[in-house]
């Protein structure tokens, strides 16, 4: 039984909730409506499930675009950060994005046992998440140096982005999947070392780079 405030919570949040944990440590295949309504405190295989979502595929579709709503929220993080503080700003971003992956871990774990089976799952969550996240990183890289008067040409911010946001997801993903962090970075540590290197990388003059 949950929580009186648990249950106090929609109960199509506490169907998605439910769900993605089930999904994360069963399996998608694995897991039945029953055990999700089960899981959202619903009297299970009475169809209550059915009154918010169509199918167990249109929960985890809707699960995959509430992260992608959260995820959107980075450019409000970049207005509030400013781009005056080039340090400042990578920080806000990356202690944003390692949150937002935090809350992730269900999704990294279903991809890596599911993924291949669901094509266009898969699809959908690099769309509206993967891809997204690396456009995000492109445009915050391009817009920090504009903002130093620093130029853009020659510089490859896509390959840029893809180590830097890489590097933030493979530390969640090593959480959700091992149990541990990468090679067991404290994770202040790892956001001050990510600063500092995206910060020289970013801010060195054309003829430097």
């Amino acid at each position: 039984m949950g929580t009186s405030s648990e249950a106090a919570r929609p109960t199509r949040e506490r169907i998605l909730d439910a769900a993605m944990a089930l999904f994360g440590a069963r399996g998608y295949r694995a897991t039945t409506i029953g055990e999700i309504e089960s899981a959202a405190g619903l009297a299970p295989r009475r169809g209550g499930l059915y009154r918010h979502f169509e199918s167990k595929e249109a929960v985890f579709r809707a699960a995959i675009a509430r992260y992608a709503e959260k995820f959107g929220r980075v450019e409000g993080v970049w207005d509030e950060s400013g781009f005056d503080d080039p340090a400042g700003a990578l920080e806000a971003a990356a202690r944003f994005t390692l949150e937002g992956l935090r809350a992730e871990a269900d999704l990294f774990r279903i991809m890596q046992r599911d993924g291949t089976d669901f094509p266009d799952l898969a699809a959908e969550v690099h769309e509206q998440l993967v891809g997204r996240g690396y456009e995000f990183t492109i445009e915050l890289f391009r817009r920090l140096r504009v903002a130093h008067g620093l130029g853009s040409e020659g510089i490859d911010f896509v390959s840029l982005a893809a180590i830097a946001l890489g590097a933030l997801v493979h530390f969640r993903e090593d959480e959700a999947i091992y149990g541990r962090t990468p090679a067991g970075a404290e994770e202040d540590a790892f956001v001050f070392a990510w600063v500092g290197v995206w910060t020289r990388v970013l801010m060195a003059p054309e003829d430097e780079g």
